[in-house]
Formats: structure tokens, sequence, C-alpha cells
């Protein structure tokens, strides 16, 4: 699905090289993240509360919260 997305963003959109890299960076970031602290690590039942927990995990490590952003807009 990471891969689809990416040329979605890149093919339709436009998006620069760098800004894909980033994306697909924070977006594998997540899914490792996600497949080890979830029961349910399919991208269809990730929820609000799912989303919350990772920046809350995010916070606990010390990002920066221009780090936080970027991977929750990716």
């Amino acid at each position: 699905m990471i891969t689809k997305y990416i040329s979605y963003l890149r093919d339709i959109r436009n998006y620069s090289e760098n800004t894909l890299t980033g994306y697909e960076k924070d977006l594998r970031a997540f899914s490792k993240w996600a497949q080890a602290h979830l029961e349910h690590a399919r991208w269809s039942e990730i929820t609000r509360s799912d989303i919350d927990q990772y920046v809350h995990a995010m916070v606990e490590t010390g990002m920066k919260p221009s780090s936080t952003n970027r991977r929750l807009s990716a």
C-alpha cells in the first residue's frame, strides 16, 4: 500500500523526490511501529486512537514537534 501511495504522489500529485523519500520513510516507520504495538496493523483498521498512541510514543522518545508533524502529514 505504501508503494501505491508513493506512486500516486509521484505520478498524479507531482511531489518532489525529496518529499516522496521522506513520506515513504515516515510511513514505513509508522507501519513498523503499528506491527509491534497494535493487534490490528492493517491500514484499513487504524483508528484515531492508534495514531494518538503513535504521537505519544514519538513525544516520549523526544522527537521534535516539527518531525512529529511531518510524520503525521505523510
